[in-house]
């Protein structure tokens, strides 16, 4: 799962927002920390805001960037934290409440609750039974972590590649401008 992050050229640093979490913002020094300062503001946020009881918005990962800036996708970690968003989503879909999702799994309304609270850790059993009682089945996979670039999943490149050219693209126009 991820979540589509603007990365915005600031005097030298550059600014982290996420228009699908209002107020989620980081700023970064170097291109280098924009996916991994990105991913731990996201994964704060998001914890934060469902903490709160409040909902969060499903990504809209083909949002575009504004004129000099930069999209990029930013994972959600941990995965518990992205099996509960996705939990909630699938739930509402249904038009379930948690006491409803409860009776189809023959389980209590409490423990539907902790599904969706942080240090939530579902066996695989019951992640299969939720799936199944959602009309959903769980897809699982490991990727590896150099895959995982700014723009989701990859075969090949680096994860940073793309930041960088715009980096130096953001600098050159910079310099332009003084």
């Amino acid at each position: 799962m991820f979540y589509p992050a603007i990365v915005t050229p600031d005097d030298g640093a550059y600014v982290v927002t996420f228009p699908d979490a209002p107020g989620c913002v980081t700023q970064v020094d170097t291109v280098e920390q924009v996916v991994p300062m990105a991913t731990e503001a996201l994964a704060g946020w998001l914890e934060a805001t469902l903490d709160a009881g409040d909902s969060v918005e499903t990504p809209q990962v083909a949002r575009r960037a504004p004129r000099g800036s930069r999209r990029v996708l930013v994972p959600v970690v941990p995965t518990a934290l992205a099996l509960r968003i996705l939990l909630r989503e699938a739930r509402a879909e249904e038009g379930l409440t948690q006491a409803e999702l409860a009776r189809r799994l023959g389980m209590s309304a409490q423990a539907v609750r902790k599904l969706e609270r942080s240090g939530a850790n579902p066996t695989l059993e019951i992640l299969d039974r939720v799936a199944s009682a959602l009309n959903r089945t769980p897809v699982v996979g490991l990727v590896r972590e150099r895959e995982v670039t700014p723009y989701g999943v990859a075969g090949a490149g680096g994860a940073h590649a793309s930041i960088r050219k715009f980096a130096q693209v953001s600098r050159a126009v910079g310099a332009r401008r003084r």
